[in-house]
């Protein structure tokens, strides 16, 4: 096969692709997660000197050092505090790095598949078409939008540089292992791994491929695999020493709502109404959605509609694969690659604590593109069909291009993506409830008591569907305080710390509360012994204004001198503390 033009500068193509789809997001600012993550991660902002902490700590320990979770994520947050210390916090920069890393994702995804298909008749035109429908599917708005998925993205990238590295390391039939190329190969996939855990299946993937399209077979096969192997067991067990003291997590009705179902085949069911519904994102990305929350994912049983469509279409897919798997073609591989990926995500095998999300179809996307790409790169090599599929192709890239721009629109602000979001599920419980927050914030602001009543009532719809939500019992607790609902705020704020009893922020609104009620002494009863990490200025906020409205001024003293003893105390707060010392000093005199 002639290599034409296209696939001389596909690599370059697919790029360029990718990032004028994402170009729109390029002024965007810090949207859901992002600011955990970024703006108000105590770690990111210290730059290169919290590098050292981010790789030995948990995801969430610059946020909230109380609520690390079970996560170990440090390469993503590590490049946010690179961005941090070059270029201060600039959400502007932080957009532009995730377009380009996206850019060279595609790329780099095309030199990959294009070197893995080399001995496959027209493998250079179905590495383009499917790096090109990869690079502009919608599906994939969240993973290069929201910046918090840096880790998705960092992830697939060094995972598919490690693919390649392996590809460059396989002997052709005459030679031996290029052994520096496999120590990348390996560096690379533990990178991944460093990034985010979804690699983790790709190590079913690496040798399947090498099984599928080069001659590598027996000890061949392990011996590309096993440094891969290796690189798995470093992670996994780094890991593990990190989380070994940290409790594990109690299920979330808001993030997997499915693991509340009332029966087992209702849980089953659902969970195949979900690989379902993956599987037509994949097809038609229409409807794309933060929504896939509780009261979003639909609780069905396991005989009903949706999840025996949904196995149908799976066990269809899966005689596809075996008719296949002889030929060990593209469309197999590809239909073996989505399994593979899919599983890890699909709840069947490993409770991964969410139901459902766009994202978690990121890594498994590329088998639908591979399976769709073979299809119209062998229809670009035939002169017969050139034409033909050179305009399908086109028309399912400006297709996917404009979905694409115009979904990214909607994560401009958090606002924004909310507002859209509630225009499709107006009912949606967790849209309804960031709505809320962001209501709240409104009539702060404006000092609008119609927008917090509003808020209210989102907080009232979320609670109906999440009657134990203790987070949003306490969002509505702030709420009725601000309208000067005082008992029904104090009520809110029991039922939530009877869930949540160590949650700070709502022990200060509550001491606050009691206190604007004229009972200091039940608001600092809610203070005493509350466990602060980055809410500690609010706490010690709250101590002083108590002990100064009783008189009690060396109690003042003591606990702003604690409060100015605080690790990454804004300087708001500084001037808070020292200003309260001097009157404190002042009245007692």
């Amino acid at each position: 096969m002639k290599t034409n033009l296209l696939t001389r500068y596909g690599g370059w193509l697919v790029a360029l692709a990718a990032f004028l789809a994402y170009a729109n997001t390029l002024g965007h600012g810090y949207v859901l997660d992002d600011g955990p993550t970024i703006e108000h991660n105590r770690l990111v902002a210290k730059g290169f000197a919290g590098l050292g902490d981010l790789f030995s700590s948990l995801y969430w320990k610059g946020f909230d050092q109380a609520e690390q979770g079970r996560t170990y994520r440090p390469l993503s947050l590590a490049t946010f505090a690179v961005e941090h210390q070059l270029f201060g916090p600039n959400p502007a920069v932080s957009h532009w790095v995730q377009v380009l890393l996206y850019a060279c994702l595609g790329a780099l995804l095309y030199q990959t598949l294009r070197r893995l298909l080399k001995s496959y008749p027209a493998g250079a035109e179905i590495a383009l078409a499917t790096a090109l429908l990869f690079g502009l599917h919608p599906v994939h708005t969240e993973v290069v939008a929201n910046l918090k998925s840096r880790d998705e993205l960092l992830a697939l990238l060094l995972a598919v540089a490690a693919w390649y590295g392996l590809l460059r390391a396989a002997p052709n039939p005459a030679g031996s292992w290029r052994y520096g190329w496999l120590a990348l190969a390996a560096l690379a996939y533990f990178g991944a791994l460093l990034a985010k855990e979804t690699p983790i299946a790709l190590v079913a993937v690496y040798p399947l491929s090498l099984y599928f399209f080069t001659p590598v077979r027996g000890r061949g096969l392990a011996v590309g695999t096993v440094p891969l192997l290796v690189a798995a067991a470093l992670y996994l067990g780094l890991r593990a020493y990190l989380l070994a003291q940290v409790p594990a997590s109690p299920a979330s009705l808001l993030n997997d709502p499915i693991a509340f179902a009332p029966t087992t085949g209702e849980q089953w069911g659902s969970r195949l109404a979900v690989l379902g519904q993956y599987l037509g994102l994949l097809l038609l990305p229409l409807r794309l959605t933060i929504a896939r929350m509780a009261g979003d994912v639909p609780i069905v049983p396991i005989a009903s509609f949706p999840s025996l469509i949904s196995l149908l279409a799976l066990g269809g897919l899966g005689y596809w694969l075996w008719q296949t798997w002889p030929r060990r073609s593209p469309v197999a591989f590809g239909l073996a690659y989505f399994f593979i990926t899919i599983l890890l995500f699909s709840n069947l095998v490993v409770n991964t604590g969410n139901s459902l999300a766009e994202r978690f179809l990121f890594t498994p996307s590329l088998g639908f593109c591979l399976i769709l790409g073979t299809w119209l790169g062998q229809g670009l090599a035939s002169a017969k069909w050139r034409s033909l599929m050179m305009g399908l192709l086109a028309g399912l890239c400006l297709a996917y291009g404009l979905r694409t721009l115009a979904r990214n629109r909607a994560w401009a602000s958090n606002q924004t993506l909310v507002d859209t979001d509630l225009q499709a599920a107006p009912e949606s419980p967790f849209l309804n409830k960031l709505k809320a927050g962001q209501l709240i914030e409104e009539g702060e602001r404006l000092n609008q008591a119609l927008a917090v009543q509003q808020a209210t009532e989102r907080l009232q719809l979320t609670l109906r569907h999440l009657p134990n939500d203790w987070s949003t019992l306490a969002t509505l607790g702030y709420a009725q305080t601000l309208l000067g609902q005082t008992q029904a705020a104090l009520g809110s704020y029991q039922q939530a710390l009877a869930l949540y009893p160590h949650d700070a922020l709502t022990r200060v609104r509550m001491a606050a509360t009691y206190r604007l009620a004229g009972q200091p002494a039940q608001a600092l009863a809610v203070l005493d012994g509350t466990q602060a990490d980055r809410y500690a200025g609010y706490v010690y906020r709250e101590y002083v204004t108590l002990w100064e409205q009783n008189r009690s001024y060396q109690q003042v003293i003591n606990y702003a001198q604690k409060a100015l003893q605080t690790p990454d105390l804004s300087a708001e707060d500084q001037q808070f503390f020292r200003q309260a010392i001097a009157r404190a000093q002042q009245a007692r005199q």
